[in-house]
This record gives structure tokens, C-alpha cells and sequence, in this order.
């Protein structure tokens, strides 16, 4: 009877309430919805068409021409890890570690560089580790930056100041449109897509 009672007052107090004008709509899409990425063959077809982009770039200053460097190694970085932008740009050269990986089998065998991440508490997913391949892209950026502290932001500006995920799209839409992947393909491509390719 108590438990009765109670529950006829909650629905008294609901009832005096005001009520937002979406309290009854469903705002849970029920088509789960999913950035358009490329398949592997458009890939293969695009991915040495951004180094033209970039020798086309030497031209416009020291700045600009690191800038579009290491949203250039960015971009193939990410499309070996699965990292979000926003974990990249916060990854600090004492987050990252380079190991080789052997790939192949006893008569075709090669190396290729891997790297271990420490992602950021702060991003979405929180801290973790991720074992990432590609590495040798981070590592070019690694070995050409002034900037050598331990502290130090790895994908960072001449000054030292990190990329932010807004700069790197920015780059990221220069080097789609110069490929001309929209409309070759008839898809949207975001920075995000790398994480689904």
C-alpha cells in the first residue's frame, strides 16, 4: 500500500513538471549509420597518389611544407592502427615505441616497423595500449623533428606546438581533393574513414 502510494505521487510530481517538446521521441537512430571508407582496392588506387601531392607542396615555405609532411605520415599512420585522430595528435614521443615485426615465411621474409602507443587518458576510448602497424610513417616524423624531448608532442608544427585534429582534416581534404576520391568513387571520405579502412 506504501509502495501505492508513492508511486501515485511520483506520477503527480510528473505530471507538474514541464516536458521538453522530444521527451516522447525515440532520438536512437535505428540504422546503425557508417562512414563511408574505401575498400581495398581504391585504396591501392589512391594511396601513392598523395606523395605527388606532397612534392607539389615543397614550394610553399618551410611551414607549410612540414605541415603537409606530417599530415602526409598522419594519414598512413592512421590507416595502419585504427586510432582516432584526436589519440594521434596527442600521442608525445615518450608514448611511442618502435620495434621491428618479420613478416613473410622462411624464403620471402622482410621486416617492417611496428609501433607500440600509449593512447591518452583524455581521448574517447580512455588510456590504453595499441599495437600499431605502420610504424615507419610515425618514425619519419620521429627522425626529422627538431623537437626531441620526451615531453614533446610527436605529430607537431616546426614550433613544436601539436597538430590538432582540425588541422589535419584540412590537410586530409587537400590531399582527397587533389585524388579527386569523392567523386572517383561517389563517397564522402573524413579523416575518419582511415579508422574504418
Amino acid at each position: 500500500e506504501c509502495w501505492r502510494r508513492e508511486r501515485e505521487r511520483e506520477r503527480e510530481r510528473e505530471k507538474e513538471r514541464p516536458k521538453a517538446h522530444f521527451n516522447d521521441e525515440n532520438l536512437v537512430t535505428d540504422d546503425k549509420v557508417r562512414r563511408d571508407t574505401w575498400e581495398l582496392d581504391e585504396w591501392n588506387r589512391f594511396k601513392s597518389k598523395p606523395a605527388k601531392w606532397l612534392r607539389e607542396q615543397e614550394s610553399k615555405g618551410e611551414d607549410e611544407y612540414w605541415d603537409c609532411f606530417v599530415a602526409y605520415q598522419m594519414l598512413f599512420f592512421l590507416s595502419n592502427n585504427g586510432m582516432r585522430v584526436g589519440e594521434v595528435v596527442k600521442v608525445r614521443r615518450k608514448d611511442i615505441r618502435f620495434y621491428e615485426r618479420k613478416l613473410g615465411d622462411k624464403t620471402n621474409s622482410f621486416k617492417r616497423l611496428g609501433a607500440l602507443v600509449q593512447v591518452h587518458k583524455s581521448t574517447k576510448t580512455g588510456a590504453r595500449e595499441v599495437n600499431a602497424m605502420g610504424g615507419e610513417f610515425a618514425k619519419r616524423v620521429w627522425d626529422k623533428s627538431s623537437h626531441k624531448r620526451k615531453e614533446d608532442f610527436l605529430f607537431c608544427h616546426l614550433d613544436g606546438s601539436a597538430f590538432t585534429t582540425s588541422q589535419f582534416r584540412k590537410k586530409f581534404e587537400r590531399m582527397t581533393a587533389y585524388t579527386n576520391e569523392d567523386e572517383r568513387w561517389g563517397k564522402h571520405f573524413v579523416p575518419y574513414s582511415l579508422r574504418h579502412l
